[in-house]
């Protein structure tokens, strides 16, 4: 190998060490600048999923009305904005059919939770520094919410089983008699 060979390929490897600490000190730029929480729901049918996303939505869009003490851009009345958007990958949670159901006359609870669905958040609200920075003088807050259909709790635990092994399981339960 010529000396010429060996620099090319120390200059190669040192521009994919240099790529490499470039794109994880971007990523902790944008990760200490805008915050981002995924967050599942789900739970039995009929205790109250989609009213809980269809308030906590309806809380945070309209925090100057709410009295969301816990979080502090609502309640030092920083909070810009709510935009409430679709997930790339799953319908549309349904909030304004929730807000119908909940302020009809009488009161209905929003419809159950019958597919998967949900919503991006994104949150708009100023630094609490009175200081300008180079950062800017507000930051984002991005919550995804995912409503999955309670039935899917009774799922979780086939999916480490075969039919095979499920069939098993099932047939011994059935044999001891009332649960």
């Amino acid at each position: 190998m010529t000396m010429n060979s060996k620099i090319e390929k120390l200059g190669l490897r040192l521009n994919k060490t240099i790529d490499g600490i470039d794109q994880q000190a971007s990523k902790w730029v944008a990760r200490s600048l805008d915050k981002h929480l995924s967050i599942g729901i789900t739970g039995f049918s009929g205790s109250g999923k989609s009213t809980f996303i269809t308030s906590l939505i309806h809380q945070l869009k309209y925090s100057n009305h709410a009295h969301l003490g816990g979080f502090l851009p609502a309640r030092d009345e920083r909070l810009l904005g709510v935009e409430l958007q679709a997930l790339d990958d799953l319908p549309l949670f349904d909030y304004q059919q929730g807000i119908r159901a909940l302020a009809d006359d009488p009161p209905l609870w929003p419809p159950s939770t019958t597919h998967i669905s949900g919503c991006r958040l994104v949150i708009e609200y100023k630094k609490k520094s009175m200081l300008p920075t180079f950062t800017g003088e507000t930051r984002r807050f991005t919550l995804e919410l995912r409503d999955y259909p309670g039935e899917w709790l009774l799922d979780i635990a086939m999916l480490q089983q075969d039919y095979r092994q499920w069939s098993l399981d099932t047939a011994a339960l059935c044999s001891k008699g009332i649960r």
